[in-house]
């Protein structure tokens, strides 16, 4: 049956539109990676206070995959 499901999702992922948080969720895990890195100062940011677990490891995926297309990127953390 999780089978049925899974791939009805897969079959309309093209069909999802990206809402208005989803760049602000991704923003947030890039800040993240980028002070995490050496390269960001979360000191200063007003979502500093906001957890990245969930958000982290779909940026890691996108950086190994090397998506660099919005719609790709979008499409991945949908699936």
């Amino acid at each position: 049956m999780l089978a049925v499901f899974a791939a009805a999702g897969a079959a309309v992922l093209d069909d999802y539109g990206v809402s208005w948080d989803e760049p602000v969720e991704r923003g947030r895990a890039v800040m993240a990676a980028d002070y995490v890195l050496g390269d960001g100062d979360l000191a200063t940011d007003q979502d500093r206070y906001y957890g990245v677990s969930f958000q982290t490891p779909l940026l890691l995926a996108e950086r190994l995959l090397g998506l660099t297309d919005s719609r790709d990127v979008y499409l991945l953390r949908h699936l």
